[in-house]
């Protein structure tokens, strides 16, 4: 469900000992927006988006770059939901 999502999301940006860079919590905001790991289920979401932040964007500084500089253009948008793909997957 789309509100309980929005539930899982909301800490982000609060976390208090180890926060989350503003670029990896766009990328996984983006996903949520267009429901990219709607195939996640809802418990596991969690260790997705640790698995999407530190195994496959981490390697794509490039992009990360972009997200900072303000920059969702296609190109970037379709990097993440291809990541987002990847993460999906695993639940399917």
């Amino acid at each position: 469900m789309t509100i309980d999502r929005g539930r899982e999301q909301c800490p982000f940006g609060s976390e208090a000992y180890s926060p989350m860079p503003i670029a990896e919590q766009v990328a996984i905001l983006y996903c949520g927006t267009v429901d990219s790991l709607k195939s996640v289920p809802l418990r596991r979401l969690t260790i997705s988006r640790l698995f999407l932040t530190n195994r496959s964007l981490s390697y794509q500084e490039v992009i990360l770059d972009e997200i900072v500089k303000g920059n969702l253009s296609k190109e970037v948008c379709q990097a993440i939901e291809k990541v987002a793909a990847e993460v999906s997957a695993q639940y399917q």
